[in-house]
């Protein structure tokens, strides 16, 4: 039992210093970039499409939390990249031609799953 404590406290403490680290509000709720950085911690490459819409759905899900704190896009998108480099998905300068499904095509598809879905109207607006 003081196991499952002491793990919780742990995430939780993790958490924190993540938001506090990317320079964004702390989220009261179940933690979205946990999820995402969980999901793109256990990939494995290349995607299938199975993966890759769990991974946008994750996206979808840090953004749309974020952008409900009034986080500006440029911090979304510092905390995305800062959450994918911790997972280990990184750009690379000069993707490789034959590397479609890489960890660098990924993350550029993460930031543009991102920007659209943060300028995507919400359903309250006109």
């Amino acid at each position: 039992m003081h196991d499952g404590v002491l793990d919780r406290l742990s995430s939780e403490v993790s958490h924190v210093r993540y938001y506090r680290r990317a320079n964004l509000p702390i989220p009261s709720a179940p933690m979205p970039a946990d999820r995402l950085r969980r999901r793109l911690a256990d990939l494995t490459f290349p995607l299938d499409d199975d993966a890759r819409s769990e991974v946008r759905r994750c996206v979808d899900e840090y953004v749309d939390s974020l952008k409900a704190q009034d986080t500006p896009p440029e911090r979304v998108l510092v905390g995305l990249k800062r959450l994918a480099e911790e997972a280990g998905v990184r750009s690379r300068a000069l993707p490789a031609a034959a590397s479609r499904g890489s960890r660098s095509d990924l993350l550029m598809d993460m930031v543009a799953w991102s920007i659209e879905r943060y300028y995507m109207p919400s359903k309250r607006e006109p």
